[in-house]
């Protein structure tokens, strides 16, 4: 990255109770420097970040921002990042599709922008469930259609296999507003794995109504303390079980709707269950016309350019980790998941890195290979080096502070031992829905894990 972090001599970077780790582990003796390494380009983006848009906790937000968003005066301002496109345009429903009519402005950094004012009565231009679309004029000159990828609802037609960008903004009272308060965190996690499309004995797609009335009350007389909800974000192949998101914002609409979802986990609460999103931010799905591939008329948007973005176990698209903007998009994502539907923590363990760790372990199992020969498969030989500028970032309170009861944030658990069995997790547990705070953690008992930054 060139900062001022990552220019340093590795030797001379201090770690926080680095000592600790390499006592408990002596096996990452050999890889101090390594370790250095990484920690410096966490810190040079952690340094980025607030001089970029001043707090982490700003950063965090940027759903506010981006994407579609109602005024209180009932205008509408719509933001959008498109870098490589030569013009940026709405239509829908608002303007009887009429492609080119709405163009947005260009501003500083491949951002485009636009205000609709409300109607002349003063309603807003974008009804509720309004079907709205984002037109890129690309370098080429063609015009494609896309969906925001800040979009929050989502909808496949019967007519029509790909997905429409449908404007949620119910009237007040239809919005559903949390009864209960989140449950107190447990000493230990007994974790439920779920899928609510499948949690149903008849042929069909089950949905957040029927989980929450009839499935969560199993659960409980099960005795676990928490549920892990797979295939929440929306993903265009069913078959995918959630693991080729097309949509990162919008929750499945297959299962019900946004309010529908709230009350799920609002009755998980009150069930003294914790509720972790399963999240796959390590690649998404190569659709086009509503996903994220492709977005500016370039492959290298929002991932990397070429093979390097490519994952081909998956079929997928790679994150470019190392992109300021696709940070803010993907932490955002986490933050908006806390903060709008109250979910208490994640689960990330799909993609090209999972994979990787996983070889290590089969590496020491099946073939008796030492732990160093097989740690250097991940540490040193062609491991994406940018993943530790998001994965520890995960994420943000904006400001230094040491873990406290009386302060709002998120505790984030990432475990990298290396141990005989070669296990890796990554949890994040939030205590009172407020943000995300940022750790790089460097402790392999659970005691002793806490935030260094």
């Amino acid at each position: 990255m060139g900062g001022k972090w990552s220019s340093m001599d590795p030797s001379e970077i201090k770690i926080p109770e680095l000592n600790n780790l390499l006592d408990r582990d002596p096996i990452l003796k050999p890889y101090e420097n390594e370790i250095k390494k990484r920690y410096a380009l966490f810190q040079d983006y952690i340094d980025k970040i607030n001089q970029g848009d001043n707090t982490l906790e700003e950063f965090s937000k940027s759903y506010l921002k981006f994407g579609v968003h109602k005024n209180d005066d009932n205008s509408v301002t719509i933001k959008e990042w498109a870098p490589a496109a030569e013009q940026v345009f709405i239509t829908g429903d608002f303007n009887n599709w009429e492609r080119t009519s709405h163009p947005l402005m260009k501003i500083e950094y491949g951002k485009w922008e636009l205000n609709l004012p409300s109607n002349p009565n003063g309603s807003c231009k974008l009804e509720h469930l309004s079907e709205v679309k984002i037109i890129i004029e690309t370098k080429t000159g063609q015009y494609v259609e896309r969906l925001s990828p800040w979009a929050t609802y989502v909808t496949q037609s019967t007519e029509d296999t790909v997905y429409k960008q449908k404007i949620w903004n119910p009237k007040l009272e239809d919005v559903y507003s949390f009864k209960f308060p989140k449950p107190k965190k447990p000493t230990s996690l007994r974790i439920y794995e779920c899928h609510v499309g499948i949690a149903t004995q008849q042929m069909r797609i089950g949905t957040y109504t029927e989980f929450a009335d009839t499935v969560i009350p199993r659960i409980v007389n099960q005795g676990y303390n928490a549920i892990q909800l797979m295939a929440i974000m929306e993903h265009a192949y069913y078959a995918s079980f959630g693991y080729q998101v097309t949509s990162f914002f919008a929750i499945s609409s297959r299962f019900g709707t946004p309010e529908e979802l709230k009350r799920l986990i609002d009755i998980a609460h009150q069930n003294n269950l914790y509720v972790v999103l399963d999240v796959v931010h390590s690649h998404a799905s190569k659709n086009t016309l509503d996903g994220l591939n492709m977005f500016d008329g370039t492959d290298s948007c929002f991932f990397h350019h070429g093979d390097r973005g490519q994952h081909p176990l998956w079929d997928s698209r790679l994150f470019n980790y190392g992109s300021y903007e696709v940070l803010r998009f993907l932490l955002s994502n986490l933050r908006w998941y806390i903060d709008e539907y109250g979910f208490d923590g994640f689960s990330e363990r799909r993609g090209r890195n999972y994979t990787e760790l996983r070889q290590v372990a089969y590496e020491l199992l099946l073939y008796r290979t030492s732990i160093p020969v097989a740690f250097d498969a991940f540490v040193k030989d062609g491991f994406d080096d940018l993943t530790v500028t998001y994965y520890p970032v995960y994420l943000t309170n904006g400001e230094k502070r040491s873990l406290s009861k009386n302060k709002r944030m998120l505790n984030v658990f990432t475990d990298l031992r290396i141990d005989k069995l070669a296990t890796y997790s990554k949890y994040a547990i939030n205590e009172d829905r407020p943000g995300l705070k940022v750790g790089f953690v460097l402790s392999r008992k659970l005691k002793d894990w806490k935030f260094l930054y």
